[in-house]
């Protein structure tokens, strides 16, 4: 019987910056800055540098989370490769494939592999360097059930050990 999940491919999801993503590097920054502050070498600067740190590290948060939220948006396409090709046998081994156009130009395209640690789908393109993160505010549900079923199109499309899918 023939995988009939595979037949609504391609599959194009839109990708925004996570605000999720933005909190957590401003929360991280702070959380940085407060640990210097508790070390034994922050008692012994004086009481005004220990005061600018402190003061510094709330714009410098700002500063981190803009910087995620500044990230271009952009569409990943999501195929099968050879699923369009009329030559390729039924047999033969499709690899997931997907292209990645940001909106700033930079793309990426070829073989990738999904690695879903929850609540994070994280697919990396395995010739470039180009990594694509999904969290759960900006990944609708459907669009989860999208990368699964593309990513689990063949036995070996992930080489990423799975911890837990979720």
């Amino acid at each position: 019987m023939p995988d009939s999940s595979t037949d609504c491919f391609p599959c194009r999801l839109e990708w925004r910056p996570s605000p999720f993503a933005a909190w957590g590097a401003a929360a991280l920054v702070m959380l940085v800055a407060l640990s210097l502050l508790a070390t034994q070498a922050a008692e012994a600067l004086p009481a005004a540098v220990q005061v600018a740190v402190a003061l510094l590290a709330a714009p410098a948060a700002g500063l981190a989370r803009q910087r995620v939220l500044a990230a271009a948006p952009g569409v990943l396409a999501l195929r099968i490769a050879g699923a369009a090709d009329a030559t390729t046998s039924r047999n033969a081994r499709r690899r997931p494939e997907a292209c990645w156009m940001p909106a700033n130009g930079r793309g990426a395209a070829g073989p990738a592999v999904l690695h879903e640690q929850w609540p994070v789908v994280v697919l990396r393109f395995t010739p470039g360097d180009c990594t694509v993160v999904f969290w759960p505010d900006t990944l609708c549900d459907s669009g989860r059930r999208a990368l699964r079923r593309w990513a689990g199109a063949t036995p070996d499309a992930s080489p990423i050990t799975q911890f837990w899918t979720g």
